[in-house]
């Protein structure tokens, strides 16, 4: 019997307009990434690859799909901005925020799958 290994990668981004939206680098950018998407409508994109490899790490198969969830945020004040990016849960994630924070109460409507957030 021949083993197979399997590889399993992710990512999110954020798409807002004809911009795709990643990581802050910093303070200055979380801020203006959050001010971006604060009162507005945007897309959560969650790409998943899948991929089965021979002994010889050469792929058989290979599967990959993309959850987008539809997401609107309330209106924030620069105030609220400012404590959340303090807090420091603004940094390593896609548009600065996850469903699982403090972000999650921004949430006016969604549309799609809360999990892929």
């Amino acid at each position: 019997e021949e083993k197979v290994d399997i590889i399993i990668v992710g990512d999110t981004v954020i798409s807002f307009g004809d911009k795709i939206i990643e990581k802050a680098e910093d303070e200055e950018h979380a801020f203006s990434i959050i001010k971006e998407l604060q009162g507005e409508t945007h897309d959560c994109l969650s790409a998943v690859v899948i991929a089965f490899l021979d002994s010889e790490m050469e792929i058989i198969k290979q599967e990959t799909f993309v959850q987008k969830t539809t997401l609107e945020f309330y209106p924030l004040s620069d105030e609220v901005i400012k404590l959340y990016i303090a807090t420091g849960e603004a940094f390593g994630k896609a548009g600065c925020y996850g469903i699982q924070s403090t972000a999650a109460t921004w949430i006016k409507k969604i549309n799609g799958c809360y999990f892929s957030v």
